[in-house]
């Protein structure tokens, strides 16, 4: 069997959003639009991703895949220039019980990309190409994330990784921060982010976000955010760096920038 899945090439445009070949997209199947699990083999593994030509395999990874609630989440690799082109869609196939899985994380993610964590039952594993799994994890899993799994922190859990040349952060070559967050109430201190030995934090305080930065001379320099955090709701949050600046973004909007020496 297969299945049509478009992309919505009018709202990527007014977004003036463009697709390059390390594009990702996340395929949400439920009962609003896939009545089939039941054709699906086990976990998944005889679902194939073809780009619009109907040809081309697409590299995917299934975060999770759950027949009896029906729900199944599938990161995909699109094409790129994909919402450009006048078929802007993939096709799906399933249906072949003695299929072997035809996943691949690794491949889904640029050699940019150092460093991607789910959470989920399996523990908090990188699955980029690097494998850099954490040395220490003792956050919860939560059902009820913005994808699927989320990590919860009862303000003396963390996940600690160890130094690897692969995330070596550096103004110089800039790097990027990214993940989703919910605070269930105003925080007093508490750390979300923190490199070495706080020589970049991004801490939480009441509804705010700041970023402190100790300069080569020991001086810290101090970020507050223009957009509170509200309690009780997702928020995207991103940090970009660079050797100009250090730059907050929250639901896509920029919260902050803090100039680099």
């Amino acid at each position: 069997y297969k299945k049509k899945i478009s992309l919505d090439k009018i709202a990527l445009q007014q977004a003036g959003v463009t697709l390059d070949s390390n594009a990702l997209a996340l395929v949400r199947l439920h009962t609003g639009n896939f009545a089939y699990f039941l054709d699906v083999a086990e976990a998944g593994k005889d679902i194939r991703f073809i780009a619009n030509d109907d040809k081309t395999p697409l590299k995917f990874a299934i975060e999770k895949f759950d027949p009896i609630n029906e729900m199944a989440l599938i990161w995909v690799k699109l094409p790129e220039n994909s919402a450009a082109a006048e078929q802007a869609v993939i096709w799906m196939y399933y249906g072949n019980q003695t299929a072997v899985d035809g996943q691949d994380a690794p491949a889904l993610y640029a050699t940019d990309q150092v460093l991607t964590y789910h959470f989920g039952n399996q523990g908090v594993h990188d699955v980029t190409a690097y494998a850099t799994d954490p040395v220490e994890a003792t956050a919860t899993v939560s059902s009820g994330g913005v994808i699927a799994e989320a990590a919860q922190f009862n303000g003396e859990q963390l996940i600690r990784i160890a130094d690897a040349p692969s995330i070596q952060m550096t103004a110089e070559k800039g790097w990027t921060l990214s993940s989703w967050i919910r605070m269930d109430e105003s925080q007093a201190e508490t750390v979300i982010f923190q490199r070495g030995e706080g020589s970049f934090s991004l801490v939480a305080k009441d509804q705010s976000l700041l970023v402190n930065v100790v300069d080569s001379a020991g001086q810290t320099h101090s970020l507050i955010a223009t957009i509170p955090v509200s309690v009780g709701s997702w928020h995207h949050l991103v940090i970009t760096t660079d050797a100009v600046a250090v730059t907050l973004y929250l639901d896509g909007v920029v919260a902050g920038s803090l100039p680099v020496d």
